[in-house]
């Protein structure tokens, strides 16, 4: 990269995003407003869930547009599974058309929230009713996918360059089209080329290229290495600016500059070589990992007339980033944190007052990824037909609004829903890697599990993605899970001595010959026989035990949630054996042992409840660490392989032939 960098804003306009609302049904909202009901005014507007079909965003990333639809039935069982909506048939009793999915539930109403529900056809086998799926907001997830591709963007610096004075007589020319109009004239101790016009004799200085001067613009650059050791080594803000004799400003500005050069570093090291890479198998294991924000007020936001935050409500706080890697070599392949930083009252409220989300539900909204998808509204007399309720509304808003400001006095920016970050950061790991076959590993969350079956539609219908749940017992202790790896050990091999098998196979050989004896009287899926007759296979909801504990998790319970009932147990058997989280697991103590700021509470002097000191006060920055330390360990944290060899996993993966340090990461051309 020959330029300088800066990180990507909203305003590079890398993803476009199609506005499924348009100028003119912007205007019609604005009339229809203040004379119908939320109800009325919901049903009359909304675009993307209506009965008769469910409507795509579309958004143009890389040259090349894509169709955003979400929503759809999520179980992999369901004949209607990842289908569109559209008619199945005519009823003849009202001569009304029907069609695969319903639209059920009150949106206004939090325990009643709207769900996508499955009608059943007599003329389909395989299409039972009563599946019921949360809808998305597929512009909201369009907008959730624009935020994480721009932060983990670097975009080159165009300089603006004055060549003449006001007085010249050739103010049009430049160096670049008319090199003889200039001369050189020196450099500049950045060792950038200065020009000098021949006609004004007006000198520029330009802008040096990257490999001639690493220093432009970096004040005390020679502690950038030692301060990017730091980061990741689990030293305090304090103590860091106390060694390297920094403000916390400098501080924070050297972080985020070792940020954009990991972003430099994986857009050559990272994107490309995957992007060309070809996985005939790729095991992916995903997690969420939680912190808790270390809630302080702005400035002059304490006054008496305003509630803090309270312990109870604490866990509003509560931030998620999920991670991803790949179980065989470990390496991490995306780190994303649910939170927008750039999020702010006005951007709520100009949204609000355009598109008026305040009368849309939740699918409809724009911001529906956020914790406050709107900006509160005053009732209007409509908003209730029994207009003797407009009291009530008026007391609810008022609350409503209490609890938005008192929101905003406090950390910058607005939590996301980890359903619509576990979208985008799925669909930006299919737009990236080319793969035959998928595995998703998971432990159940439903976040995560609903956010692949959206994004991998296609392929779990077709048989080239399957989705496996690995769950441990996290309160286990770490000798009784090494106790139970002992014990599996000699299990397997008195076994392996009573099925007279040959004692050279290995012990993952034997556990997988176990559990291929297991799976002939184990079932992960059912017949069942609907009212018509005709029968499907249906999830059993029967995990069977993993045969070989591991020695940091013990013992582990294997199921499967999609259909892999045309396997044989030999088959089956060497898929399930592969089932583990330890990528995740790894990654996520790295984080939580090697960066200060997202570590464990810790608890007081007295032990009675715990304190959040290390934690950041800004989320941007944790979103910086978590890049920084996934950079580290993909590229520089190596472990010895089975041979003996000092390997990292961006090798193992088959992207890299070497270590490197943080010279190559900070310093490389």
């Amino acid at each position: 990269m020959n330029f300088y960098t800066r990180i990507a804003n909203k305003r590079d306009q890398i993803v476009e995003i199609d506005t499924p609302v348009s100028e003119d049904k912007v205007d019609l909202r604005q009339e229809d407003y203040e004379k119908m009901s939320r109800k009325a005014f919901n049903k009359k507007h909304r675009l993307f869930l209506t009965r008769e079909q469910f409507t795509p965003v579309k958004l143009k990333y890389k040259d090349k547009t894509y169709p955003l639809q979400l929503n759809h039935c999520n179980n992999p069982f369901c004949r209607w599974f990842g289908e569109n909506q559209s008619e199945i048939s005519r009823l003849s009793t009202r001569g009304r058309k029907r069609y695969k999915y319903r639209i059920d539930g009150d949106w206004e109403k939090e325990d009643r929230g709207r769900m996508i529900i499955c009608n059943n056809d007599p003329n389909v086998p395989g299409a039972y009713g009563n599946c019921a799926t949360r809808p998305v907001s597929n512009w909201s997830a369009a907008e959730e996918i624009k935020r994480l591709v721009t932060i983990n963007t670097p975009v080159d610096i165009e300089p603006e360059y004055k060549y003449h004075k006001d007085s010249c007589n050739k103010p049009h020319t430049n160096p670049f089209d008319n090199p003889e109009d200039f001369q050189k004239y020196g450099k500049s101790k950045y060792n950038s080329q200065r020009l000098r016009c021949k006609e004004c004799y007006k000198i520029t200085t330009l802008m040096p290229e990257r490999e001639k001067a690493f220093t432009y613009h970096q004040q005390r650059s020679e502690i950038v290495p030692t301060l990017a050791s730091m980061l990741i080594n689990r030293v305090p803000v304090k103590r860091a600016c106390e060694i390297l004799n920094i403000s916390s400003q400098t501080y924070y500005d050297k972080l985020e500059y070792v940020y954009l050069r990991c972003l430099e570093f994986l857009s050559k090291f990272e994107t490309n070589p995957l992007s060309d890479k070809f996985f005939d198998k790729l095991w992916i294991n995903t997690d969420m990992f939680i912190y808790y924000l270390n809630n302080s007020r702005h400035k002059l936001k304490g006054n008496k007339r305003r509630n803090r935050v309270t312990k109870e409500s604490f866990k509003r706080m509560e931030t998620n980033l999920i991670v991803s890697g790949d179980i065989h070599s470990g390496y991490v392949l995306r780190a994303d944190l649910a939170y927008d930083w750039d999020a702010t009252r006005e951007k709520l409220l100009a949204d609000t007052k355009k598109y008026k989300c305040d009368h849309m539900e939740e699918s409809e909204r724009k911001n529906a990824r956020l914790e406050h998808s709107y900006f509160p509204q005053p009732p209007t007399k409509f908003d209730k037909e029994n207009l003797s309720n407009i009291d009530e509304e008026i007391e609810k808003y008022k609350q409503e609004k209490k609890n938005f400001d008192t929101r905003f006095d406090y950390v910058s920016g607005l939590h996301v829903s980890p359903r619509y970050t576990a979208i985008a950061h799925f669909w930006l790991l299919k737009n990236l890697l080319n793969v035959k076959d998928w595995f998703f590993i998971n432990d159940d969350d439903g976040s995560l599990k609903n956010s692949i079956f959206r994004v991998f539609k296609d392929e779990i219908k077709n048989g080239y993605a399957n989705y496996f749940l690995c769950q441990v017992d996290h309160d286990k202790q770490l000798s009784q899970a090494l106790k139970e790896h002992q014990e599996s050990k000699i299990e397997l091999k008195n076994w392996r001595d009573e099925c007279g098998l040959s004692k050279k196979l290995s012990i993952w050989q034997i556990a997988q010959d176990y559990l291929e004896h297991q799976l002939e009287h184990h079932n992960f899926f059912e017949e069942f026989l609907d009212d018509d007759g005709n029968s499907r296979i249906v999830r059993a909801g029967n995990p069977v035990e993993h045969p070989l504990a591991s020695p940091d998790a013990g013992y582990r319970t294997i199921d499967v949630l999609t259909d892999l009932s045309g396997l044989n147990n030999k088959q089956l058997a060497k898929l399930l054996m592969q089932v583990n989280s330890r990528v995740t697991d790894n990654f996520i103590q790295e984080l939580r042992r090697r960066v200060s700021m997202l570590e464990r509470p810790l608890l007081t002097a007295r032990a009675h409840r715990k304190s959040y000191i290390y934690s950041n006060y800004n989320p941007k920055y944790a979103q910086y660490l978590a890049t920084i330390l996934r950079t580290y360990y993909n590229f520089c944290d190596a472990k010895k392989d089975r041979k003996g060899n000092l390997t990292t996993p961006a090798m193992r993966i088959g992207i890299a032939d070497k270590v490197f340090d943080w010279n190559d990461i900070l310093y490389f051309k």
